[in-house]
């Protein structure tokens, strides 16, 4: 029995970055160059794309933070990573593990030295998966979220190793990059 469990949408980076974002809406490139703009006004702005094994166990506490500091964190839903000793460790477990064939990164966006949006990525295959991601609440409108998936669109298109940029599920937020999707079943097989 196959039955359709969700949509799982994705980014083709096969083009250059122009042509890429020419399939997204001018508004929402407007909004994001925008964001950008309102976060460079913030203070020293800067952008860590972390893959060397030997930084990402600093870049994985910058990235808990974050993503406990959204809506995940314990003021909100409690499904912050951070909150769960075994989802750490779990995490820890898949950094470790992907970055021994550098296939793992984390990414930030510091201000001043605060981390306010972080995503942590496993490469397979040509595929770039953005498996978690979270950002402060306190920066939500500057569209911390946007403005580091927008930076790292810009490397996966840059980067002919990456061949798409995989959102994994099919959450409405993604609809804004114009992503195209593909199906994901849940089978079973009986005896």
């Amino acid at each position: 029995l196959s039955v359709l469990h969700h949509y799982s949408k994705y980014i083709r980076c096969d083009a250059d970055y122009e042509t890429v974002m020419s399939r997204v809406a001018g508004s929402f490139r407007r909004n994001v160059r925008r964001q950008t703009k309102k976060l460079n006004e913030l203070g020293a702005v800067e952008y860590r794309f972390v893959s060397a094994a030997q930084d990402l166990d600093a870049a994985f506490d910058y990235f808990l933070q974050a993503e406990a500091s959204s809506w995940k964190g314990g003021t909100g839903t409690g499904s912050a990573i951070l909150l769960n000793p075994g989802k750490v460790e779990f995490y820890r477990t898949l950094m470790h593990e992907f970055s021994a064939r550098n296939a793992c990164s984390i990414n930030l966006i510091l201000v001043d030295g605060v981390c306010i949006a972080s995503q942590f990525c496993l490469l397979a295959g040509d595929t770039l998966y953005l498996l978690k991601i979270g950002y402060s609440e306190e920066y939500r409108a500057m569209g911390p979220g946007n403005v580091l998936l927008n930076e790292l669109l810009q490397r996966c298109c840059a980067d002919p190793n990456v061949g798409k940029l995989s959102f994994i599920t099919g959450a409405n937020w993604n609809d804004s990059w114009a992503p195209a999707q593909q199906d994901v079943y849940e089978n079973h097989i009986f005896n």
